[in-house]
């Protein structure tokens, strides 16, 4: 819902518009309202919300002037969305539940995600202590605070690790089947990110297609369990694996890693999209733990340099020396600079109060997405 704060100074009214991918292209927009003093007015319905462009405003016939202070999203009344954080520690939850809710009810939590220990059972796996899940679980569900459990690795998309992955998923969906409504799990949450796996440069394509044909088998596995994924926000422009997401997965969590607002909301974006164009939910997830500093060093090519750039079996391998030097076998390239990333345009972890003063315009912000399912909070305090 846009809110606008106008003063008309003369003439008649002005009309805000808003238009999505295919008024734009015909240079058109659907008409929201007359702005007037202090406005709101809803978005139309008939709005493509996956490809929404921009506001115009159209001026009437006669002379007239309008001032525009601002124009802002403002959240859609009776649209609660919840925010979410994880629980890494099993041991937090298992033996400081109070405290656990007391910090989700500090914050406005309502989706915890844990660590969920699992033991070896005699058709493959199984929950290690149901019974204390289950009391937690219905503690947080009195709260209004759902629960899931959160699993994953790099190398789950291995061929030879897929069986115990999905034995994992079929151990959280039995316990759901044996457990009383309170204390059901609410969904699934994998955050595998193989994209860490040594040498996915070279093999990107099969480990893709790795990662996909394990979201298949994964939700066939998870039954009425809701099945979300972590994602990078870069993955926007990766066609095939949002394409697989949006066939298997319930939703996403979008590690949206920065602290400019701007950065924020521009990342965000394409995946919010997504989620309108495919009924999908889409959390955004940011950052607040503890980064440790980065060397950052640039290089340029050179006729001589500390970097060579070598094939080794048709592999490319990047070579340092110690002094700049001409690479017989290939580029050379001489550093330029280098600098410490302090982790400040990634994390919260210096400012956590910037973070918690961000969050209600960014809230606002994205409740203007049907597929906004709330922000959540890593490494929160």
């Amino acid at each position: 819902m846009p809110s606008a704060s106008p003063a008309v100074i003369a003439g008649a009214a002005f009309v805000l518009g808003v238009a999505d991918a295919a008024r734009a292209a015909r240079e058109d927009a659907a008409a929201i309202g007359a702005l007037e003093n202090d406005t709101s007015l809803a978005l139309p319905a008939r709005l493509d919300g996956a490809s929404w462009q921009h506001f115009s405003i159209a001026c009437p016939k006669q002379a007239a002037q309008l001032e525009l202070a601002s124009l802002s999203l403002q959240p859609v009344p009776g649209k609660a969305v919840g925010r979410s954080a994880w629980v890494w520690q099993a041991k937090q939850w298992m033996e400081e539940g109070d405290g656990v809710l007391a910090w989700a009810a500090r914050h406005g939590l309502r989706t915890l995600f844990l660590l969920v220990p699992l033991a070896a059972a005699v058709d493959g796996m199984a929950v290690a202590q149901p019974e204390r899940l289950a009391a937690f679980a219905r503690r947080a569900a009195a709260q209004g605070i759902a629960l899931w459990p959160v699993d994953g690795d790099p190398r789950m998309v291995l061929e030879s690790e897929q069986p115990a992955t999905l034995a994992r998923l079929r151990a959280y969906a039995a316990y759901n089947a044996a457990a009383d409504a309170p204390a059901r799990l609410r969904g699934v949450q994998f955050d595998i990110e193989h994209y860490l796996l040594p040498g996915y440069e070279r093999a990107a394509a099969e480990l893709d297609r790795a990662y996909l044909a394990l979201l298949r088998s994964l939700r066939r596995e998870a039954g009425s369990l809701a099945l979300e994924l972590v994602v990078p926000f870069w993955w926007s422009g990766k066609a095939a694996l949002l394409a697989g997401l949006a066939e298997h997965a319930s939703g996403v969590t979008v590690m949206d890693y920065r602290t400019d607002p701007a950065q924020i909301r521009r990342f965000a974006q394409p995946f919010l999209d997504w989620g309108v164009a495919h009924k999908k939910q889409v959390r955004i997830a940011l950052e607040a733990g503890y980064l440790p500093p980065e060397l950052q060093r640039r290089y340029a090519r050179a006729d001589a340099g500390e970097a060579w750039l070598v094939q080794l079996d048709g592999v490319p391998l990047l070579v340092l020396l110690k002094t700049a030097q001409a690479n017989p076998h290939g580029a050379s390239f001489r550093l330029q600079s280098e600098r410490i990333l302090d982790g400040s345009a990634t994390t919260f972890h210096a400012d956590p109060a910037a973070l918690l003063r961000l969050l209600p315009a960014l809230e606002a912000d994205f409740s203007a997405w049907p597929s906004f399912n709330g922000i959540a909070l890593h490494e929160l305090k």
